[in-house]
C-alpha cells in the first residue's frame, strides 16, 4: 500500500491562483503533484489573497488561502498571520514537509512553520534573479521595496532550510552566493505531465490559424509577455526576421505585464499584422498550436521548453539559464549567445530554410525530453528526496540514481 505524503507548498499567489483558476500547474509543476504512483496531497498556502477560503483543485491539491492586509506593515502582519494559521494546518492535516517554491518571503515563513511544528523544510530555486534584476530593474517581491532587502530575505530562507531544491543545475552558483549550503542542494529536474508527450498526429487542429497567409512559416514563444522573461529581446529578434523575409508570422502566445508596451511598439513599427500578441490562450489550445510551429523560440523558457521539445518542435534558444541542460547545440536544437539578436535571427532563418534540419532537431529534442523530463522520471526524483527528509536525514543527501 502506497503511503500518502502531504506536502505544504508555499507558492507565490498560488501561481496566479493556478493561472486564474485554470489549474494549469496543479498537475504539472514539480513538487506539487508527484503523480498517481505517489499520490501526494499538497496544500498551497499563499500570502496575498484577501480572505479565508479553501479551494479544492484536484483530489491531490487543495489551496488554503488565508491572508489579509495591505501596505508594508500589512504585509508583515500578514506574514505572521500566515505563519500562525499554516502551523495549525500542518498539525491538523499531519503534513510531512513544508516546501516553498521560491527563496523569499514564502521560504522564511515556511522555515518558521517548520520550526514551530518540528517538520522538515525545503526551498526551491527556480530562477537566477540577480540576472533578471540587472537586465530589467524589476524585483521578484516588489513589496520588499529594495533588492538588498530581497537578497537578505533570501539569505535567511536558504540558511534556515533543511534542503535546497534546484529545479535546474545552472542555479547552484547563484544559490551558493546567496547563502545556500552546497551540501543541502539537490537536483530535481523540471518535468511535464504525460499529455504533453501525446504525438502531434493525435492532437487535432487548433481552432484558429494565426498565420497572416496560409503559406507563411509560423514561429512562436509561449509564456508570460514580461520583460523579465526578455519579451523585449524577442521583439527585436522578431523585428529582424520580418525585415529579412516576407514569409513569416511571429507570435507572442500569452499575456503579461508588458503586453501593452509590446503592442504599442508594434503599432509604431507598423508590424502588428506580422508580429502578433495573442493574449491568453487556454492550455488545451496551445497544446494544439505547438505542433504547427516551424520554430519554437526560447529567450527564457521553463516548462514551455519541455512542452515544445515533447512535440518535436525545432527549438532555437539563448545559451543561458537552464536551456543548455535540455538543448545541445546542433544536436536537438540551436543555441545562440545571449542578447545577440542578429545571431538569433540567423539561427531561426537557418532552421526555416532547412527542412531536414528541422526534422532532425525536433526528433532529437523529443527523445531527450522523454529521457529526462517525463512525470514518471521527475516525480521519482522528488519522491527520493522527500522521503529522505521525512525519514529525518539531513545534508548531505543521497543522490538520485543516474544523476
Amino acid at each position: 500500500m502506497t503511503v500518502k505524503r502531504r506536502i505544504m507548498m508555499f507558492e507565490p499567489c498560488a501561481y496566479q491562483w493556478l493561472v486564474d483558476k485554470g489549474s494549469v500547474m496543479s498537475v504539472v509543476r514539480p513538487g506539487c503533484d508527484l503523480g498517481p504512483e505517489y499520490q501526494e496531497h499538497l496544500h498551497y498556502v499563499f500570502p496575498y489573497d484577501t480572505e479565508d477560503a479553501v479551494h479544492p483543485v484536484t483530489d491531490r491539491c487543495t489551496i488554503h488561502s488565508f491572508a489579509k492586509g495591505k501596505g508594508y506593515l500589512g504585509f508583515i502582519a500578514n506574514a505572521v498571520r500566515v505563519w500562525w494559521k499554516a502551523s495549525k494546518l500542518v498539525r491538523s492535516k499531519n503534513i510531512d514537509v513544508i516546501m516553498s517554491a521560491d527563496p523569499y518571503v514564502g521560504a522564511v515563513i515556511a522555515n518558521f512553520v517548520a520550526l514551530a511544528t518540528g517538520r522538515p523544510s525545503a526551498v526551491g530555486i527556480a530562477g537566477e534573479h540577480d540576472v533578471i534584476f540587472r537586465e530589467t530593474g524589476k524585483m521578484v517581491n516588489p513589496a520588499l521595496k529594495f533588492r538588498w532587502v530581497e537578497n537578505f530575505v533570501m539569505w535567511i530562507g536558504l540558511k534556515m532550510t533543511d534542503m535546497i531544491i534546484m529545479y535546474v543545475d545552472a542555479y547552484r552558483t547563484y544559490a551558493q552566493s546567496h547563502g545556500g549550503n552546497p551540501k543541502k542542494m539537490v537536483l530535481c529536474q523540471v518535468g511535464a505531465a504525460d499529455h504533453n508527450f501525446v504525438p502531434a498526429s493525435e492532437r487535432g487542429k487548433p481552432t484558429k490559424d494565426w498565420r497572416r497567409r496560409p503559406t507563411d512559416k509560423l514561429i512562436a514563444y509561449t509564456g508570460r509577455v514580461d520583460n523579465r522573461k526578455y519579451a523585449d529581446h524577442l521583439l527585436r529578434i522578431y523585428q529582424k526576421i520580418i525585415q529579412r523575409r516576407d514569409d513569416v508570422t511571429c507570435l507572442f502566445i500569452g499575456d503579461g505585464p508588458d503586453r501593452r508596451w509590446i503592442e504599442e511598439e508594434l503599432a509604431d513599427m507598423g508590424y502588428s499584422d506580422r508580429i502578433i500578441v495573442t493574449g491568453f490562450i487556454p492550455n488545451e489550445e496551445v497544446w494544439k498550436i505547438l505542433p504547427t510551429l516551424d520554430v519554437y523560440v526560447a529567450v527564457l523558457a521553463g516548462l514551455a521548453l519541455i512542452e515544445a521539445a515533447a512535440v518535436e518542435c525545432p527549438i532555437v534558444a539563448y545559451n543561458t539559464d537552464w536551456h543548455p541542460e535540455l538543448i545541445k547545440h546542433e544536436v536537438n536544437g540551436l543555441l545562440v549567445p545571449f542578447q545577440d539578436y542578429d545571431a538569433y535571427a540567423d539561427a531561426i532563418c537557418r532552421v526555416l530554410d532547412d527542412e531536414p534540419l528541422r526534422k532532425k532537431l525536433g526528433k532529437a529534442a523529443r527523445e531527450q525530453a522523454l529521457k529526462r523530463h517525463t512525470a514518471a522520471v521527475v516525480m521519482k526524483t522528488w519522491q527520493h528526496f522527500y522521503e529522505q527528509l521525512i525519514a529525518g536525514k539531513r545534508a548531505p543527501f543521497e543522490k538520485f540514481p543516474g544523476t
